[in-house]
Order: structure tokens, then C-alpha cells, then sequence
């Protein structure tokens, strides 16, 4: 077994970051086992000693100890990251650039292999990517895993790392952000398995945040199974515009609406600072106002405002939008009439297939007796009659 992968399988079982070296001119060569995939967590390609390692060459070839690319790391993750296995060439041509001419140079570069164990499934989480100006950036998720972002910006955060080549006077503004870039970066890899972007102020807003400093995209993301994507179904509206909501076919069902901040996108034309609260507004807080305002219509428009809502301000100090789901189903619009109320006409009459019922008559006093029979009964006859019996006597005649 050749060393590299012997380290490789001790990296990806005790978790180690393997630390290498690699003289100009000559091949470097990084693999994982198993299922598990490169990490590249750092990566110098110059000369930082005058002394080692000489690389084969006499001590005139090793004058700089300050000879530092500062997008080597980037380079180097965007041909290996999340990949099972990379190789690649160090030269000047491989990094776009020679930091230091008539320098010997050398790549320092640290690694790990990061998942693995054969099986398969699941995601993994704490990707970083950047890449300066001029450069491109690349996001890639190992096997079939896709890209989930959690945060993104163009500009600059920090000095220390990702210095692009430039010294500390052109990295002073650590208060640089592109706030399209977010949504551009979004729309371009989100749920995608890899992609790339090149990355200059023309490729995000077109505007400079920051003119001056050497600026850097950088992005966080996982990688999750395509089915574990938040879904995209759902609209957004910036706070203080207007949200309009229209069916062209059937009328509007609200199915979901809150109001306040659950992610960093949309940006709304805000910088990080209006964005760090994502815990903004309980899930559907906004469901009952907007159900009320649009069910049952063909279209309705909302006022996307703190007082219109009505609900108050569930974050001051954050940028709110509203954010809602709709669905155009069977159903008619309210009608609408402007002449006068029609009174309604008498129901007719009920038809039943029974036998007819006659009613009964009105009770009035009792008939008169019947005559007397023509018949003798012995002087004394009885008869009964409705309302009663009566008896009496009957004369011969």
C-alpha cells in the first residue's frame, strides 16, 4: 500500500488532518477510501523558509520567506473538495500566477477525508468555499448529494485569510458586502451538485460595495439528499412592498403565510447586519390576516407592513418579508350586484308520491236522529247516534 494511502485510511478513520508537501514541478496526488471524500483545509503555494525544503536547488533559488499566493486554498479546494480522489501539477499555471519569480516555490497544504464508513445515504454539513477576484468559485457535494446553502457574500469579512495576494492596505474594509450576491450565488447552486461561478464585481450587482479593497466570495453550505431541500414553493415579499397574489383560473386558498425572518435570503437590499436573526416571526403567524384578505378571490394585494399585518413587530432592528403559499382551486368569486334586493317568490307546493290526504271537516253539532224504524220494537226502542245514545218511547200510531 503506497503511503498516501495509508494516510488516507488513517485520516478518514481516526478523523486526522493529514499536513504534506510539495515541491514545485512535481505531482501531488490526494485519495479517500471508501465512500469518504477530500477536504481541503489549507493550502499555501510559494516559499515561507530560506532554508527548507531546498526542493533540489542551491541556496540563490530560496531567497524569500514571504512568498505567500493568497488564493492558493481556493484553488487547490476547487479541483479536490468533496471529491473521492484528486491530481493535480504544482506550477505557476496551475495557481494562474507566479507569487514570486526566479523563486523556487513549494505547495504546503493540509487535508482530511470526511465521511465514509460504506453507508452511504445521509448528508454532510460545514462546507466553506472561496474564491478572489478573477477566479472562480466552485461548490461541490460528493456522490449524489446536492448543495443546501446556509450563508454567502461578495466582498470582505476579515483580513487574515483569503488576503488574495494583497497586503493589509487594500484589506481594511471588513465591512464589504454585495447584497445581490447572496440570491445571485442562490440561484445559480442551490440543489445543484456542483457548480461554478466566476466572481468579479460585473458577475454580482455590478456595483463595488467596497471600492479599494481586493474583495472575496465566500460561501457556507451543506450537501443533503435532494428530497431534504427546503421547497421553493413559497413566495416572498420585502417588507414596505406590495405582495400581489393572483388565480387565473379558480379562486385563491392561502395555505401558508408568516411574517418576520426565517433565513438570510431574501436580502432585501440589507446588509449581514439586518439579516443574523433567522428565529423572526412564528411559523404561519401572518395565516389567519392574509386567509382573510384572499380566500375566495381570483386576486388580492397586501400591504406588506408591520400595521398591516397586524401583528406587530416580531423583531425590530431585523428586515422583515412576508413569505406565502397559495394555491388557485375550484370555487367562485364573491358576486357582486348593484340593483335593487329581488324578494323571493312563494315555494310551490310540495309534490309527494303518497296517497293523497283529504282534510278532516270541521266538527259542527250532531246530525239529527234517524227515523224510527217501521218495524215495531216492543214500545221502547234505543238508538245511537254521534254525540251520544238516547232512548225513548214509541206511540203506536
Amino acid at each position: 500500500m503506497s503511503r498516501t494511502a495509508v494516510l488516507a485510511a488513517f485520516a478518514a478513520v481516526l478523523s486526522l488532518s493529514v499536513a504534506e508537501l510539495a515541491c514545485e514541478k512535481t505531482e501531488v496526488e490526494i485519495t479517500c477510501p471508501d465512500d469518504a471524500f477530500i477536504s481541503i483545509t489549507s493550502a499555501v503555494y510559494g516559499r515561507t523558509s530560506m532554508t527548507e525544503p531546498t526542493c533540489g536547488r542551491g541556496p540563490e533559488s530560496l531567497q524569500s520567506d514571504s512568498c505567500a499566493l493568497g488564493s492558493s486554498q481556493s484553488t487547490v479546494e476547487a479541483e479536490c473538495n468533496s471529491l473521492p480522489s484528486c491530481s493535480f501539477e504544482v506550477t505557476n499555471e496551475f495557481f494562474g500566477t507566479d507569487p514570486c519569480p526566479n523563486v523556487v516555490k513549494y505547495l504546503n497544504y493540509t487535508w482530511e477525508c470526511e465521511g465514509g464508513g460504506g453507508g452511504g445515504g445521509g448528508g454532510a454539513e460545514g462546507f466553506m468555499s472561496a474564491a478572489c477576484e478573477g477566479d472562480d468559485l466552485v461548490l461541490r457535494c460528493p456522490g449524489d448529494l446536492v448543495i443546501d446553502i446556509d450563508s454567502s457574500n461578495f466582498g470582505r469579512t476579515e483580513t487574515t485569510t483569503e488576503t488574495c495576494g494583497f497586503g493589509p492596505a487594500s484589506l481594511t474594509d471588513t465591512n464589504c458586502f454585495d447584497t445581490a450576491a447572496p440570491e445571485i450565488i442562490a440561484d445559480a447552486c442551490q440543489g445543484e451538485n456542483e457548480c461554478t461561478l466566476p466572481v468579479s464585481i460585473d458577475d454580482f450587482s455590478g456595483t463595488d460595495p467596497c471600492p479599494g479593497t481586493k474583495k472575496v466570495a465566500e460561501v457556507s453550505y451543506d450537501c443533503v439528499e435532494g428530497g431534504d431541500l427546503p421547497t421553493d414553493d413559497a413566495e416572498q415579499v420585502c417588507e414596505k412592498e406590495t405582495a400581489t397574489i393572483e388565480c387565473d383560473a379558480g379562486v385563491i386558498t392561502i395555505e401558508a403565510a408568516t411574517f418576520g425572518r426565517q433565513a438570510t435570503v431574501p436580502t432585501c437590499g440589507k446588509g449581514p447586519a439586518s439579516l443574523t436573526n433567522t428565529s423572526c416571526g412564528r411559523i404561519d403567524n401572518a395565516l389567519d390576516t392574509i386567509a382573510e384578505l384572499c380566500d375566495g378571490e381570483t386576486s388580492c394585494e397586501i400591504a406588506v407592513t408591520v400595521d398591516d399585518i397586524g401583528l406587530g413587530d416580531p423583531c425590530p432592528g431585523t428586515v422583515k418579508y412576508l413569505e406565502y403559499e397559495f394555491s388557485c382551486g375550484d370555487g367562485m368569486p364573491p358576486e357582486e350586484t348593484d340593483g335593487p334586493d329581488v324578494t323571493e317568490s312563494p315555494m310551490p307546493p310540495v309534490e309527494t308520491d303518497g296517497p293523497v290526504m283529504t282534510p278532516a271537516p270541521s266538527v259542527g253539532p250532531p246530525p239529527p236522529p234517524p227515523p224510527p224504524p217501521t218495524g215495531g220494537c216492543g214500545g221502547m226502542c234505543m238508538f245511537s247516534f254521534a254525540g251520544g245514545e238516547s232512548s225513548f218511547a214509541i206511540g203506536a200510531p
